[in-house]
């Protein structure tokens, strides 16, 4: 197999026309792309994690042995995050080539992002999506926004949303902050190295719902969550995450809890700068981040609901069953696909060019167009760029 690590994009179009490869690749920005499914972080970063995504929604996915690990927490689904952008595979005329995302982006941004938004963001997918799952308690962290003068040049802003898939009895969201909690009784508490669970809401989950975590939102998500994550991301750019508090954690250099390991590093004085005071509190605030989904399309029993449209990303979610199908068009923004139940099958111009299985997501790229989806029962996450905001 052949790869580009630190190649540029000239350099990996010279190779590709040098090899009279750059045609057949091209052809394979008009259909559906499938990143590797296994794009995991490693345990050691993520000591929270649980087995449900590789044994229950990437069950029976090619796997790598080396991705094989006893824990996942996340598995970045859509990235072209420099921190770990998805990674695609092609066979063209007997050539395996691996590129990822960022690479594919440098090489054919109108194909993939449609015009308006390749131009509108320097030819960079603007949407990460990743799939997390919470054994035990996260961090309790806030992201910054872009115009944050603490970030470096390679950080940038974090907006986020959250699709819960399913949550143990009793288990949920740590969103906000209580009443009355100000910004000196909460640094006061982190000094005294209090438990800042008590000045925080607790939200109980259940599948379905759906919440926006706007920059300076202090959050984090509880033990027995598992949930799909769509949130922006700047061009060749890393979000940037500031932690509060890890619940007095410590832990050994594989990631597993050891009293006598090190703690995780906290970011105190970034946070409180960027923790917003001054929004909503209580169950207010909950109301406040929580949209009501809107019905887009219906066909018998499948279904698109909008969950929310905003200048950073738009979110949906798709019910498909008994083979009713539901419509497509992808010309103006790539379509990112995140299946969590069942097998969906992909139509374009009254062919079927895709079966893509639970845990396998896929992009669709804008000159692919319209498209339908099926399936006798199947359930997804959709993301995508709002027509409003290009």
């Amino acid at each position: 197999m052949h790869t580009f690590q630190g190649k540029d994009s000239l350099e990996i179009q010279h190779w590709l026309h040098e090899k009279g490869l750059f045609e057949g690749l091209a052809s394979h920005m008009t259909g559906p792309l499938t990143p590797l499914p296994d794009n995991f972080t490693a345990p050691a970063r993520t000591p929270w994690g649980g087995r449900k995504i590789l044994g229950t929604y990437k069950h029976g996915l090619p796997i790598s042995a080396e991705k094989q690990y006893p824990v996942v927490g996340e598995s970045w689904e859509i990235s072209a995050d420099p921190a770990s952008p998805c990674e695609f595979i092609f066979n063209i005329n007997s050539t395996q080539i691996n590129l990822n995302f960022i690479q594919l982006l440098d090489l054919f941004p109108e194909q993939i992002l449609g015009s308006r938004l390749a131009a509108k963001f320097d030819g960079q997918n603007p949407i990460l999506v990743k799939l997390l799952d919470a054994d035990d308690h996260l961090s309790v962290q806030v992201h910054p926004s872009d115009d944050y003068e603490g970030l470096k040049p390679d950080e940038a802003g974090k907006p986020e949303s959250w699709y819960i898939l399913e949550a143990r009895p009793g288990s949920g969201l740590f969103l906000g902050l209580k009443e009355h909690v100000s910004k000196e009784r909460f640094r006061s508490a982190i000094e005294d190295n209090e438990d800042l669970s008590r000045y925080l809401n607790f939200v109980e989950v259940a599948r379905g719902d759906f919440y926006v975590i706007d920059a300076g939102t202090i959050h984090a998500i509880g033990a027995g969550v598992t949930l799909i994550e769509p949130q922006k991301i700047a061009p060749k750019r890393t979000g940037k995450t500031y932690r509060v508090w890890d619940w007095n954690r410590k832990y050994d250099a594989q990631g597993r809890k050891d009293p006598h390991g090190h703690a995780r590093e906290l970011h105190i004085e970034d946070s409180l700068h960027v923790i917003d005071f001054n929004a909503p509190r209580g169950d207010a605030f909950v109301a406040h981040i929580q949209p009501t989904a809107q019905t887009i399309q219906q066909h018998g029993g499948s279904a698109e609901l909008r969950c929310m449209e905003s200048e950073d990303f738009g979110v949906s979610r798709i019910r498909l069953v008994d083979g009713k199908t539901l419509q497509g068009d992808c010309c103006n923004s790539f379509h990112g696909i995140i299946p969590y139940e069942g097998v969906m099958e992909i139509y374009a111009q009254g062919q079927k060019i895709a079966d893509i299985p639970c845990g396998q997501s896929v992009i669709l790229p804008a000159s692919l167009g319209e498209y339908e989806l099926s399936s006798t029962s199947a359930r997804a996450i959709k993301v995508y760029y709002p027509d409003q905001y290009l």
